[in-house]
């Protein structure tokens, strides 16, 4: 009886273990949009619930680093507060694809890519 308690206790602690490590390798390999889906109880699934908060924000990081510049990307995630202020302006936004344009983007000021 004693060895059928110590398997099952194991069993709840090394499945929901074993389940997070499997997680975190995919999101390490870049799948940012796996999510855990564990529905315990107890002290597991906050951290499942966590898991897949972090999961979302790296997967929302990597969409907008497909349209805005580094520099955007690391005051976006850096921990200054930005004071609201600016001005409003009516503004046009075009997406378009254009040879060797990110690699002319990511050296360039944003003066030159206006002029470009």
């Amino acid at each position: 009886m004693v060895v059928t308690m110590v398997i099952f206790m194991s069993k709840m602690l090394i499945e929901p273990i074993d389940m997070l490590k499997r997680g975190a390798d995919l999101v390490s390999e870049g799948n940012y949009q796996h999510r855990l889906e564990f529905n315990s109880g107890d002290e597991f699934e906050p951290l499942t619930s966590s898991f897949n908060e972090m999961t979302a924000g790296l997967y929302q990081r990597d969409l907008l680093a497909n349209y805005v510049s580094q520099d955007v990307l690391e005051e976006v995630s850096s921990d200054i507060t930005l004071v609201p202020g600016g001005e409003r302006v009516e503004a046009s936004v075009v997406f378009c694809a254009l040879k060797s344009f990110k690699e002319f983007s990511q050296n360039a000021s944003p003066e030159q890519i206006v002029n470009a």
